[in-house]
């Protein structure tokens, strides 16, 4: 078979149902493999072997972050074809076949759009805006810069010369791997038609502490591969300082906002204010002490020609990020 769909998962007990439900249902026309790299300690393990045989389950018995979990899939899974989705999402029927598709056309990856679950409260919203504001379903069609991890397909060949996702800048590695896929000379598309539904975090305190967790992976992104940006990303005092002006960044949510949801227009201002603290909480977490997983030891797996990193017994650390 030539698709591997690869799920990542960490304490998914609550989501993995829907996601495999979703997956096992594509309408791709073609046999294709599932797999599940699970290193969490819940019952995600469980519900995968009892409810879903025909699925494959990958078990680390030490955490992995959702980039390298995603790679150890790549290194099982026999596709040439790689398509990514993550254990808290749900795919549309047409999401795999949509996405093979587009590679088919030519293309060396396809991505789509991330819609917000049904039933989601303001904290929701405003985290689904935060994060996947360059995602909406009510983008255009056309070529991108970098995808979601979410919602992708690679070929598996470009994928695997690229190096797969990097490790250590969870959750905003996308950005760091398009930095690889520009050395690959890779053409990747983004199609707003090819839709998961995410569920978001609905508490205050989970929300902040994720806005903090993308402020930290932004900076260490910026510094690492000398973006535009390091220099307030590497001196604290710039980035306090500059703060009160960050909120300006709300006019063009905001907008965002407005359009995605002009048939609940009475939600915006509830959601706004939130994005407002959201959006301070970025910085803040880019200069605070904060624990990260660390990968002092990674393993690199050959795979035909190429290595990919898929992680080592990680350890927690107090970092300067």
């Amino acid at each position: 078979m030539r698709v591997s769909v690869i799920i990542p998962s960490f304490q998914s007990a609550a989501t993995i149902r829907a996601c495999l439900a979703s997956v096992l249902a594509q309408d791709l026309g073609e046999p294709f493999e599932v797999l599940v790299a699970d290193s969490g300690t819940d019952d995600t393990a469980d519900i995968a072997r009892r409810d879903f045989p025909g699925v494959r389950l990958l078990k680390s018995q030490t955490r992995l972050e959702a980039s390298l979990a995603r790679n150890w899939g790549a290194c099982e899974g026999h596709g040439s074809i790689l398509a990514f989705i993550d254990s808290d999402c749900v795919a549309e029927r047409a999401w795999l076949r949509r996405l093979v598709e587009t590679i088919d056309s030519g293309y060396d990856g396809a991505g789509g759009a991330i819609a917000n679950a049904a039933g989601a409260n303001s904290v929701s919203w405003a985290g689904y805006f935060c994060e996947f504001r360059e995602f909406l379903p009510l983008r255009k069609v056309g070529d991108a810069t970098y995808l979601t991890p979410g919602n992708v397909a690679y070929r598996s060949d470009v994928f695997k010369q690229a190096g797969g996702f990097p490790g250590g800048y969870f959750p905003l590695e996308d950005q760091a791997f398009y930095e690889r896929l520009k050395s690959a000379v890779a053409r990747i598309r983004f199609d707003p038609s090819i839709v998961v539904t995410h569920s978001h975090r609905t508490t205050v305190s989970a929300f902040l502490a994720h806005q903090a967790k993308i402020g930290a992976a932004n900076s260490r992104v910026v510094r690492v591969l000398g973006l535009r940006g390091r220099l307030i990303a590497s001196h604290g005092w710039i980035a306090g300082a500059l703060l009160p002006a960050l909120t300006k960044g709300l006019v063009a949510i905001g907008r965002t906002s407005y359009v995605a949801m002009f048939v609940k227009p009475g939600s915006v201002p509830k959601i706004v204010p939130v994005q407002a603290v959201g959006i301070n909480a970025e910085p803040v977490g880019s200069q605070l002490f904060v624990p990260v997983l660390t990968l002092p030891a990674t393993q690199r797996v050959r795979v035909s020609s190429t290595t990919l990193s898929i992680g080592a017994p990680p350890t927690r650390k107090k970092t300067l990020l």
